[in-house]
């Protein structure tokens, strides 16, 4: 019996190093590529809710509510509590995203906010509220200034309640 080479090829194509190496690095694009959209999505949905954290210590209450959807449960109370804030208190916010799940169509996050409040006028009585806070979004309109998401659901606009206790 003769002794043969084995037979390197598949359906006739030789594998090279070269080969390999094309083949083995698109299939870590492939495995990484839902890791970096993920991460770019939580990115995006952080710069929307950076931006009404940012507004709000502005003190630009009409800025603030931009990215919320007209249409959400809550979102005439969600004014008249921006406003509220504009005039009567000094906001500081810190938001953490604690976890983002979706899709191009929708995401879900929930962050950690906490809210420094203070009076405007006498720069007195500090409160702080820290809040677990769950949020949806879809996709904004194009070219939206605030960014790629709007929020569709917010699950505890109490929080921004302008009432110091």
């Amino acid at each position: 019996m003769a002794v043969t080479e084995p037979d390197h090829s598949i359906a006739g194509q030789s594998i090279t190093r070269r080969n390999a190496l094309r083949v083995s690095s698109l299939a870590a694009s492939a495995l990484l590529l839902p890791a970096t959209l993920a991460a770019d999505r939580s990115e995006d949905v952080m710069k929307v809710i950076n931006y009404v954290a940012t507004a709000l210590t502005a003190g630009n209450g009409t800025d603030a509510l931009a990215p919320f959807d007209p249409a959400m449960t809550g979102y005439s109370t969600l004014s008249s509590y921006f406003e509220a804030l504009s005039v009567e208190v000094t906001v500081r916010s810190d938001v953490e995203l604690l976890e983002e799940t979706g899709s191009d169509s929708e995401s879900k996050a929930l962050l950690r906010w906490t809210l420094d409040l203070r009076e405007r006028i006498s720069n007195d009585e500090l409160q702080r509220r820290e809040r677990q806070v769950r949020v949806r979004f879809v996709p904004a309109p194009q070219k939206a200034k605030y960014g790629l998401w709007k929020i569709a659901a917010f699950d505890d606009i109490e929080l921004f309640n302008p009432s110091i206790a």
